[in-house]
């Protein structure tokens, strides 16, 4: 008897220690065992790019997006040629038009873009072919809600025909359903937004993107160097902290601005692409743009959160896009005065 009681006591101490084990599998990312430096070829252009993001649309297009353009939000180039083709966005007070465009999602499966005016409180959707075919198209169909003074201050995103975004009013996620151009108001959001689990402002998520197929989230930050792969539900699967290890909580002298860490972030069925950016604080100018040197990083990871590579590029890259279709890497840099950089790269 005694024998048997101290056997199940054994299971069960064993047992509660397997329970406290389980959790966050958290990581600690030093270096990467393999580096691959690319050389870049600069884009021949004559037209002017101010501080954008670049995102790959199809196999033969891509724009440029820019909240500091005065006369357009975007710019649509041509991959073969790289002239470019199209702008949007019109900046201004009219209908359909933007006075402050704040968060952009590129909606693939509907070949669409949806973007917000932080100052009009609106969500604007533009359908690309009509952007490509439309001069100055202005888009009539937006999403309208009441929100506090500084407007749309967290990211929103579409998922199996839902837009769910968050009002500042209220501080309640608002989901609607989405049909063509139709919309639905549902009620408050049950989807999950990687935004939603972080309740301090300081370590609001710069970016996260979904896994094209199963239900993953990647979650990076700019003001800690911290990776996440999160479950659709918000459960955290796996934490990757480093290289620089830095407090997301850290007083900056002149703003309250990411120091270095993640500000780009891309990714495939395999990998996660983040672009880490390690110069330390960026600041604002009297321009109110950002002010810092881009990265010549890139760090690739499974999703499994495993480090696979270091990407290290010729010149350093404010934002990047993965351009499979030509087997490259497509980079804008302030750093070459608003230039577009290329890099050949197996995929």
């Amino acid at each position: 008897m005694i024998c048997i009681r101290l056997r199940e006591g054994w299971i069960f101490l064993f047992l509660l220690l397997l329970w406290g084990c389980k959790g966050t599998t958290i990581k600690e990312l030093k270096n990467f065992s393999i580096s691959d430096t690319l050389k870049g070829h600069l884009v021949e252009k004559d037209y002017f790019l101010q501080t954008s993001e670049v995102y790959i649309v199809n196999d033969s297009v891509a724009f440029f997006y820019s909240i500091y353009n005065e006369k357009n939000a975007f710019y649509f180039i041509d991959l073969e040629s790289f002239e470019r083709i199209a702008s949007s966005g019109i900046i201004g007070k009219g209908p359909g038009e933007m006075v402050r465009p704040a968060f952009l999602y590129l909606d693939s499966p509907e070949n669409a873009i949806w973007i917000s005016d932080a100052m009009k409180q609106v969500i604007y959707k533009f359908p690309i072919d009509s952007v490509l075919t439309q001069d100055r198209y202005l888009p009539s169909f937006f999403v309208e809600s009441s929100f506090n003074r500084y407007g749309i201050i967290s990211h929103f995103t579409m998922k199996e025909d839902q837009l769910e975004y968050y009002s500042g009013e209220t501080g309640e996620y608002i989901l609607h359903e989405v049909t063509g151009d139709s919309l639905t108001g549902i009620g408050l959001s049950h989807i999950f937004i990687p935004g939603n689990k972080f309740e301090n402002i300081n370590r609001s998520s710069e970016a996260f993107v979904w896994h094209p197929h199963r239900d993953l989230v990647a979650v990076t930050y700019y003001v800690d160097d911290v990776l996440l792969i999160m479950s659709s539900n918000g459960e955290i699967i796996k934490k990757v902290k480093g290289p620089d290890f830095l407090n997301p909580y850290a007083n900056y002298s002149k703003q309250p601005l990411p120091t270095g860490a993640y500000h780009s972030l891309r990714a495939d069925s395999q990998y996660i692409y983040a672009l880490y950016n390690d110069d330390g604080p960026r600041v604002v100018d009297e321009n109110g743009e950002l002010s810092s040197e881009d990265s010549k990083w890139i760090f690739v990871f499974n999703w499994k959160g495993e480090p696979v590579k270091k990407i290290v590029l010729e010149h350093p890259a404010y934002s990047f896009d993965l351009d499979k279709a030509h087997n490259r890497i497509i980079t804008y840099s302030n750093y070459l005065d608003e230039e577009i950089v290329c890099y050949d790269y197996e995929f």
